[in-house]
């Protein structure tokens, strides 16, 4: 299933009792702030990744291995966090698992959340706004 707006993931995860974020990165970070804002944070069940090392948690959420997760039931998704090329990879890596109930977060996607999120910040810190420019930073470790 492709979305290309935040109004339509919001409005596709609330019929959602259950939501994996399969990504703990700057795209996973931003949707699970966008989930949050939008009161869905409660649905989000853990953070998944392909390797994971011990105990691990991101943003307060445990982290669990992609093995861990067994199959999904229909009231379960799982949303693919990352940027194209690595979204590709962790894609396959899905399907062979027999996992479908997954969406990825596309590139228009990725931009329309953190469009809302910027949207969101300047609303809460208004004292802080320029009118020459906005200044946000991302990284990954990828």
């Amino acid at each position: 299933m492709r979305m290309v707006r935040e109004s339509e993931l919001i409005e596709y995860l609330e019929t959602k009792k259950r939501i994996i974020l399969y990504g703990a990165g700057m795209v996973g970070g931003l949707v699970k702030n966008r989930l949050d804002s939008n009161n869905l944070g409660g649905s989000i069940a853990c953070f998944a990744k392909s390797v994971v090392s011990g105990q691990d948690t991101y943003m307060g959420i445990p982290v669990l291995g992609l093995d861990s997760l067994g199959r999904l039931d229909s009231d379960e998704c799982v949303l693919v966090c990352a940027l194209s090329t690595t979204r590709q990879e962790m894609i396959r890596k899905l399907e062979a698992r027999g996992l479908d109930g997954y969406i990825p977060v596309s590139d228009e996607l990725f931009l329309d959340l953190q469009e809302h999120y910027l949207t969101e910040q300047r609303s809460q810190n208004a004292g802080m706004l320029s009118k020459r420019f906005d200044v946000i930073f991302f990284s990954q470790d990828n």
